[in-house]
């Protein structure tokens, strides 16, 4: 299976209507696609795909996605046995060793784009996971912390997953990815490719951005395609002629060696107002309809995509025995350094609060957010049990309501069993229990501004940390 990615400094519009006609370009010729994104939203590539109709985009957007796979694997990593027996691989679970992971090819949607009646292009969908598998999610999920997953969650191994099931039926998976919002992630994401489409517009801040982004995307493919896009039509060529020149003396450094000066020229994206107003794919429309330089220019780049994959030399033995390999260490590596015991009713606080220690780079838990098990069930008990015992701090949010709370009790009953470092921290006009005040008690009332009280925070959860570190 060859894998492409594309990314870039350009407009939504623009990369998405690139990545979805090079799917279908790809798909005609009878070979499939899976084809998916990792943008928080994803609207625009559904809109595509399903001919901008309302009603199958909702309905596809009701239905798993890849972000339910990565609840899916990151619950599992929380609640696995890790038996030495694997349980039998069925059409929507698969094995390795004790891990139990839903299987990509199990959620595939297949979309209106399809060729001759059969299903060459199939969506792994993109955007906002589902709250469960009964109903859609309305709230929009907060942004995904990827260089987290990929560090403390074997990332890599998610992703090696991914492609050994898709594999089997697969041709191509192509990834749409977002460098303005996720750069961190298309460095992750072109370590596990074969090629990326690096599209930028012609304008002095996005090539340079590109430019460095490519350079370092050449430490990790060392494939990377170049391209402009949109390209607007100029009454000055020498204004294109020069814009180009620029072009070649910078990013043929990051361009295969192999491809001609220039080569880009044919590949240029030009800009069609119709277009990027429209969720419609030129490759899919009627000859009396198609502006012909945008088609071609699709065409050219499909060749020159074809040319790059085929000289990359990929591993063919990813397999479920590499796959269980790679999360041999996946489950040590889940540690966090506070977890943030709250009530439902003080989660804007905790938000807040997890934030605010983001910044200096403190991995925070939030059972709310981040276990989506019904609560009580056996699955959360494990799953909860298992962060409790790898977290180093606790900062508790001491509502009323949190103290009358039976699983707030529980955390903390849970986490004092060993000696680590708890803050609690009042919300409210109420008395303490007296366990609590033998801590040292911090007063925040969720203002971010009050830098004094978030500087006292800081030290003491850093202090614990440390105190945590030279103890292990």
């Amino acid at each position: 299976m060859k894998t492409l990615l594309v990314t870039g400094y350009t407009d939504l519009q623009t990369r998405v209507s690139a990545v979805c006609n090079i799917s279908f370009l790809i798909s005609s010729s009878n070979e499939k696609v899976c084809l998916t994104s990792t943008s928080g939203n994803a609207f625009d590539l559904d809109m595509f795909v399903w001919d901008e109709d309302d009603t199958k985009v909702r309905v596809s957007r009701a239905a798993p996605g890849i972000m339910d796979l990565v609840v899916d694997y990151q619950e599992s990593i929380l609640t696995s046995s890790w038996a030495a027996s694997p349980e039998p691989a069925s059409d929507q679970y698969v094995s390795y060793g004790g891990v139990h992971l839903r299987r990509p090819t199990s959620i595939l949607q297949i979309p209106a784009l399809v060729v001759d009646g059969e299903p060459h292009l199939r969506v792994l969908r993109g955007g906002p996971r589902k709250f469960s598998y009964e109903q859609p999610k309305t709230a929009t999920d907060s942004k995904f912390d990827w260089t987290d997953f990929w560090k403390n969650w074997a990332g890599a191994a998610f992703f090696a997953h991914l492609k050994q099931d898709l594999a089997k039926d697969t041709d191509w998976l192509i990834i749409d990815c977002d460098a303005n919002v996720d750069r961190d992630l298309v460095m992750l994401l072109s370590a596990e490719v074969d090629v990326v489409l690096l599209l930028t517009e012609l304008g002095d801040g996005a090539k340079s951005e590109a430019y460095h982004l490519g350079r370092d995307l050449r430490e990790n493919c060392p494939t990377v395609l170049p391209v402009p896009a949109p390209v607007r039509a100029m009454d000055e060529i020498e204004i294109l002629e020069k814009s180009r020149d620029h072009f070649q003396e910078r990013f043929s450094q990051i361009a295969p060696e192999r491809f001609a000066p220039y080569w880009f020229v044919q590949a240029e994206v030009p800009y069609v107002s119709y277009y990027m107003y429209r969720h419609l794919l030129v490759t899919r429309q009627h000859i009396s309809k198609i502006y012909v330089p945008l088609y071609s220019a699709y065409q050219y780049l499909v060749e020159k995509i074809r040319e790059a994959t085929d000289s990359v030399s990929r591993d063919e033995n990813l397999n479920a025995q590499t796959v269980a390999a790679l999360l041999l260490d996946a489950r040590q590596r889940v540690q966090w350094d506070v977890f943030i015991s709250y009530s439902s009713s003080d989660e804007e606080i905790a938000i807040r609060l997890r934030e605010l220690l983001r910044k200096s780079n403190i991995r925070t838990f939030l059972a709310g957010i981040d276990l989506t098990q019904e609560i009580g069930t056996q699955k959360w008990f494990d799953a909860l049990s298992l962060v409790l015992e790898r977290s180093k701090v606790m900062i508790l949010l001491a509502s009323a309501r949190a103290l009358e709370s039976k699983w707030v009790n529980h955390e903390i009953a849970e986490f004092v069993k060993r000696p680590r470092l708890l803050v609690p921290i009042p919300l409210g006009e109420h008395e303490l229990p007296a366990m609590l005040t033998d801590y040292q008690i911090v007063s925040w009332d969720g203002d971010l501004e009050a830098s004094a009280t978030i500087r006292r925070l800081l030290e003491l959860v850093l202090g614990g940390l440390r105190a945590t570190a030279s103890s292990s």
